[in-house]
């Protein structure tokens, strides 16, 4: 039977609005099409008759949109909550800039009070009434004393110890012996610390101690010139590790020798120096290098250093 559901007739429902039907199955089943949706669904005749009927796609569809708005719901209360999160971390950074610029702020008023202070009327007990006029560099500061009109730069170290100098009345020279007294007091009052130091260092450096007592040796009896340990050194190399007189392989016992000696008007220059062994240095001592030259080539030398080694002297001296 038909009756009321023919093909093309139109029927309301509860919630879905109203359905066409488009094909008659048989007595228990149509298909109907959604107005509202455009959807097809296969329903019985009895519940289309009492309108219970649903579009199953539809509300499929509908489902799936909540979701995606529940889904887009949470991340925008993500993001929000995160938006929220970085607003703190902000007014926090804020908080602590304020904070820091105020004990900048503290710390430059109290600069300010320091240099004010530091600017103000000074007193030395010599040179009497000083000012600090202006700021020469970082750390140097231009002082005028008063009583004189006198001005010279010092240390920031120097005012703040009232170490200052008034060289118009009190000359670099006496300020020089001045600071030679009080180091002469100051070593006689450690001069057994000191000399426990030196002897410490000496053994620690014997290399450079030589080469520090050779150039005094020379400042002593007025000789020109200095020289280094690296120099010695270099000079070593130069000579491949032999003695310049004989070409024997040095060892510890290597004598640095002045090719001209200083009593003779030589200099200490590393020009005027020669690696010899312990023979031939002791044999040379302060002869004149020509005098020198002629001896070792004299039978009674090599006579006399054959007889030492044979005696059993520099045994660890290599041809």
């Amino acid at each position: 039977m038909t009756e009321g559901f023919e093909v093309g007739s139109v029927h309301g429902t509860n919630l879905w609005g109203d359905v066409v039907v488009v094909e008659y199955l048989d007595n228990k089943n149509i298909t109907v099409m959604f107005v509202n949706s455009g959807n097809t669904a296969n329903v019985q005749k009895v519940n289309l008759r009492r309108g219970y009927v649903k579009d199953l796609a539809l509300q499929m569809q509908q489902t799936e949109h909540k979701k995606r708005l529940e889904a887009w719901d949470k991340n925008f209360q993500r993001s929000v909550e995160l938006h929220h999160r970085k607003i703190q971390n902000i007014n926090t950074q804020i908080k602590a800039a304020r904070l820091r610029e105020g004990k900048r702020q503290d710390a430059l008023q109290k600069y300010v009070d320091e240099i004010f202070e530091f600017y103000s009327h000074r007193h030395h007990p010599r040179y009497g009434s000083y000012h600090v006029i202006n700021e020469f560099s970082k750390d140097l500061f231009n002082v005028l004393f008063l009583a004189t009109g006198y001005q010279h730069t010092f240390h920031i170290t120097s005012i703040r110890a009232n170490k200052v100098r008034d060289y118009s009345v009190f000359s670099k020279e006496e300020e020089r012996h001045l600071c030679r007294e009080k180091n002469a007091q100051h070593y006689l009052s450690n001069r057994e610390i000191r000399l426990e130091k030196a002897k410490q260092w000496q053994k620690d450096n014997p290399d450079k101690a030589r080469v520090r007592n050779r150039n005094r040796r020379a400042r002593r009896i007025s000789a020109d010139g200095v020289h280094t340990l690296e120099e010695t050194q270099e000079l070593l190399l130069s000579q491949n590790g032999k003695c310049a007189c004989c070409s024997v392989v040095l060892d510890d016992e290597a004598h640095l020798d002045h090719i001209m000696p200083l009593v003779l008007g030589g200099s200490n220059w590393i020009e005027n120096l020669q690696w010899l062994c312990q023979f031939c240095n002791n044999s040379k001592s302060a002869k004149h290098p020509d005098s020198w030259a002629a001896e070792i080539l004299t039978p009674e030398w090599q006579d006399r250093r054959k007889q030492r080694l044979a005696e059993g002297q520099f045994l660890n001296l290599k041809f």
